[in-house]
């Protein structure tokens, strides 16, 4: 009986969206799978309890990690910046712009950066006005370092793959139903005045 109940409860996975999950995201994938395995070789609720702390370490790594790759090519150097910018990554940052030569061109490149907290983006912002002086330019693309900022605080949450599709997904649903309400509601709106301008016209 035991085997049948194991056969029967594997057949209720999907497999089709853990390979699209892997793809996705190997933290996640991990989560999963050492979820599934506690909460069948213990219990559900203690297999609850290591997926919420799993999900701590993760969200802890994904807001303090980041990864600086300075590259210097003669004259030009290039400063990729790979994870989230903050407070507690200001000293390594800092020690990064201090090596780079003076009297270059620097590109500092946030393709991969996912936020940026308004320490490091101060820090950013003013080091070109001390590096200029030494005939150093500065290169960078400031309008979407404002876009990684914190200034909108859902923006780290949003860049997550499943999370941002659900909430983009959930933002057309709420237009489609606004274009559908709002006329309706206009054309009320608007009997409801002429209704009130005949009965004053007609009172009068």
């Amino acid at each position: 009986m035991g085997p049948l109940l194991v056969y029967k409860e594997a057949k209720l996975i999907n497999w089709t969206q853990i390979r699209s999950l892997s793809g996705i995201s190997r933290w996640e994938t991990f989560i999963y799978f050492t979820t599934m395995i506690t909460i069948v070789c213990q219990d559900l609720l203690f297999g609850v309890i290591v997926r919420i702390m799993l999900s701590v370490v993760k969200l802890v790594y994904r807001f303090t990690h980041l990864a600086l790759d300075l590259e210097t090519n003669g004259r030009v150097s290039h400063l990729q910046l790979l994870g989230a910018a903050t407070f507690l990554r200001l000293p390594s940052l800092a020690r990064a712009l201090d090596e780079v030569p003076q009297a270059a061109e620097l590109h500092i490149h946030i393709e991969n950066l996912t936020d940026i907290d308004h320490a490091c983006h101060d820090l950013i912002r003013d080091w070109p006005k001390h590096y200029e002086y030494t005939g150093g330019k500065l290169v960078l693309d400031w309008d979407r370092l404002q876009g990684r900022s914190r200034s909108r605080p859902w923006q780290c949450f949003l860049t997550d793959p499943i999370v941002g599709n659900r909430l983009e997904r959930t933002r057309t649903q709420a237009n489609h139903c606004q274009a559908r309400v709002y006329p309706q509601c206009r054309r009320s709106c608007e009997l409801r005045v002429s209704l009130k301008k005949s009965v004053v016209h007609s009172a009068q």
